[in-house]
């Protein structure tokens, strides 16, 4: 998986300014397609838009493809997006280093007042 992570990563990264200049969409990243509302096991490029629209309603130049370079692409409506916005659940964690993790409890620790 780490390596279709990193192989779908590098397509976004030179696919993201292309995607972001269609109209409506607001942001891009990876996660895991969904069909029929059900979450499937395939990892996508996901293209985040304030509204979703029918396809006949824009042009070619503004509808998301359904592949990048074979990666496939889900289109998920999820609003005009802030910043410090609550977690929508839709995002790949990636395992933490052990430094990140110490960084991390010791912040946890500080905000309980604990230190």
């Amino acid at each position: 998986m780490a390596d279709e992570f990193n192989q779908i990563r590098g397509i976004l990264s030179t696919h993201r300014e292309p995607l972001l200049k269609r109209l409506n969409v607001v942001a891009t990243g990876i996660g895991y397609k969904q069909t029929g509302g059900r979450k499937t096991a395939a990892l996508c490029i996901i293209c985040s838009v304030k509204k979703k629209v029918k396809a006949d309603r824009l042009s070619a130049q503004d509808l998301v493809p359904t592949a990048v370079e074979g990666m496939p692409t889900d289109v998920v409506e999820t609003g005009v997006i802030r910043a410090f916005q609550a977690p929508t659940g839709r995002s790949i964690q990636q395992p933490r280093s052990g430094k990140q993790q110490r960084c991390r409890n010791w912040r946890s620790h500080l905000a309980a007042g604990s230190v």
